[in-house]
């Protein structure tokens, strides 16, 4: 795994996700309550972007088809044996850092 700088702390409203591309991989970073989570962008329902799905509390949903996946654990709330990738996110200063 290598440290990546994906942008600033400003980068991502809060309460939203945001869609990266690092290494080949398509990765949802979300800010909550000031706090940094990364997982997976694809839902594996059928390829929707869940960087870019609705956020409540520390729950996204797929705009797709309505799945749900909590953003701290990356696990789907209709099928729990799925949980996507996750990725460790750091931050620095004003920069954050995603491990992949």
């Amino acid at each position: 795994m290598a440290k990546v700088k994906v942008g600033k702390i400003n980068d991502v409203q809060e309460g939203k996700g945001k869609v990266l591309f690092i290494n080949g991989k398509e990765i949802a970073l979300f800010k909550l309550n000031g706090e940094f989570f990364a997982m997976d962008n694809t839902c594996p329902h059928q390829g929707g972007s869940l960087g870019d799905g609705s956020v409540n509390g520390d729950i996204v949903t797929c705009p797709l088809h309505g799945w749900e996946f909590n953003v701290k654990t990356s696990t789907c709330l209709l099928l729990e044996h799925i949980k996507l990738d996750s990725y460790k996110v750091e931050v620095s200063g004003e920069d954050v850092f995603i491990d992949v």
